[in-house]
């Protein structure tokens, strides 16, 4: 079992809070114990992001709150955070590969990561285009409805794809309340 993986099975019992957006705490507890695991240059969170099992992930309880803590959380003022932008792209660009070359993940993976880290990049970043791409083709293989909500938000951060993701949506015939409420909260051209 991967040590990130350890440590996050033991959070629920040490009360640290890992909500996501929290402005109360800011997951002060949860980031400093975080960082403790790391032993640069061979263990950072960027390496243990990198290789965190996904189906592992994915099972534990709040693993959700975790992946939004983990990729915007800061460490403290004026300090990096707990991934820079250029760790945040790597280790997305890292899941995609492992996905690519075939290690299983839910929908419900992808669906988050869209939703959560890679809608946050800047439209610039390099992971951007690669994971949208994906995210439209594993669209069409699932017609899951969660992913396709999730691709109307990724598209009112980056307005470049909005035509591609209504044409899929259409060729789908993928219409849901939550995505017709996707489309009242973001503005498409």
């Amino acid at each position: 079992m991967s040590q990130l993986i350890e440590f996050l099975e033991a959070v629920p019992g040490k009360r640290w809070c890992t909500a996501k957006w929290c402005t109360t705490c800011g997951h002060r507890h949860f980031a400093a114990a975080l960082v403790r695991l790391e032993q640069p240059p061979e263990i950072t969170i960027e390496s243990m992001m990198s290789e965190v099992p996904f189906g592992q992930f994915q099972r534990l309880r709040d693993w959700s709150d975790y992946l939004v803590s983990i990729f915007n959380r800061r460490r403290g003022p004026m300090q990096p955070g707990l991934l820079s932008s250029q760790e945040r792209e790597r280790v997305l660009l890292r899941w995609l590969e492992r996905l690519i070359a075939g290690e299983q993940a839910d929908v419900s993976f992808a669906d988050h990561v869209l939703f959560h880290p890679l809608r946050s990049q800047r439209s610039s970043s390099c992971a951007v285009l690669p994971w949208f791409n994906y995210g439209i083709s594993l669209l069409r293989a699932s017609r899951d409805h969660s992913l396709g909500e999730t691709m109307v938000y990724f598209g009112g951060r980056h307005p470049q794809y909005q035509s591609q993701i209504l044409k899929v949506l259409d060729e789908l015939n993928l219409e849901t309340v939550a995505i017709q409420h996707a489309f009242t909260q973001v503005k498409y051209t």
